[in-house]
């Protein structure tokens, strides 16, 4: 091989090398659109940004976000929460403590009726007693009699 057959013979390899290295103009245009696509995007999420920090600056002005009254209301929220747990604890005792009365309520209504029913038999038994004095004393009075 000639030394000029080697100068104009360029392997596949170099030409691929080269090829990258050259940037091609499509692909610039291409890449220059999506960058100018990403900065147009970036401009407009930053004026949201500027947007909403003026909206924010507004609301504390007009004391929507008073951080003040917002410490305040918490604070209030607090008390009310602790209050809440308060109460319901006392309702939770009265609850207990009425279950125990009622519990006891029944107690005395069962002894009630057990003493109902004894004076009930004390009375009978007194009623059969007199019945039996009055035969007695109408027997002594017969045989007194005779």
């Amino acid at each position: 091989m000639s030394r000029q057959a080697y100068f104009y013979r360029v392997p596949p390899q170099e030409l691929h090398r080269r090829s990258q290295l050259q940037p091609e103009p499509a692909k610039t245009k291409a890449l220059q659109t999506v960058i100018e696509m990403k900065d147009t995007k970036i401009a407009s999420l930053e004026r949201n940004i500027r947007d909403l920090e003026d909206e924010i600056q507004m609301l504390k002005a007009n004391g929507v976000l008073n951080t003040e009254d917002r410490e305040e209301e918490i604070k209030q929220i607090e008390v009310y929460k602790s209050h809440s747990k308060f109460m319901k604890t006392k309702i939770d005792q009265l609850k207990q403590e009425l279950s125990k009365k009622e519990s006891e309520l029944l107690a005395l209504q069962t002894k009630l009726e057990t003493l109902s029913n004894q004076n009930s038999d004390c009375k009978q038994h007194i009623e059969v007693l007199k019945e039996s004095l009055t035969a007695k004393e109408q027997r002594a009075a017969i045989l007194q009699t005779e």
